[in-house]
């Protein structure tokens, strides 16, 4: 499915690491903390949006109470604690390898920190697959579209032999921004039912990308 291709962009969050339980947990911390109810997976998954400001708002966060700020580096703080243990996500270092071996270029795009996206590659042994890491600068997760052109400009591989994989909506609006291609793996941050809005390819796991 993605040999065709020049460059294939992955997400890093919930698409190269199994790390939704980690930010659910997170997240009811931070609910607990305020008195606010805490939610299940299938409530975090339904409610996920970039920037990520509009969760915490539909959640009960009121930024009037808590600044915003103070919440994301409560997150990023959380985050570097508890995502140590999280895996990669079923599947991916075989599709990694494959798309290697055929000499496919791979980049990584985020909407989390840099800082934070590389070390967990390296904790994860897969830094080497990617020529390059396109991640923020700040952790605010607002969104990854400057990001992604950037990217675009300095690689030069045209969108039309480009595709993005991702695991939330954003991706897909990304991709399309981008006028490239995207494909979405579901059981990461986002209910199915949410991606099927996008319209487009839905995959069940990593593993199907080279199947």
């Amino acid at each position: 499915m993605l040999l065709n291709y020049k460059l294939i962009i992955w997400d890093y969050n919930g698409t190269l690491i199994d790390d939704v339980g980690v930010s659910l947990k997170i997240v009811n911390i931070m609910l607990a903390k305020r008195n606010l109810e805490t939610i299940t997976l299938e409530r975090y998954r339904d409610t996920i949006d970039i920037p990520i400001s509009n969760q915490y708002n539909t959640l009960g966060f009121r930024f009037e109470e808590v600044d915003f700020g103070e919440l994301a580096h409560e997150y990023n703080e959380l985050y570097s604690q508890l995502s140590i243990t999280a895996p990669l996500r079923e599947g991916v270092l075989a599709a990694l390898q494959t798309i290697k071996a055929h000499n496919v270029s791979q980049a990584v795009l985020s909407s989390s920190k840099l800082e934070v996206v590389e070390a967990g590659l390296k904790r994860l042994h897969i830094f080497e697959y990617f020529d390059e890491i396109a991640a923020r600068t700040d952790i605010l997760a607002s969104g990854k579209t400057d990001v992604g052109e950037a990217l675009f400009q300095k690689l030069h591989i045209p969108p039309e032999q480009t595709v993005l994989i991702g695991d939330m909506l954003h991706d897909f609006d990304v991709a399309q921004t981008l006028n490239c291609s995207c494909i979405l793996l579901e059981n990461g941050h986002t209910s199915r039912a949410l991606l099927e809005r996008a319209g487009t390819t839905i995959l069940k796991s990593p593993a199907d990308l080279i199947h």
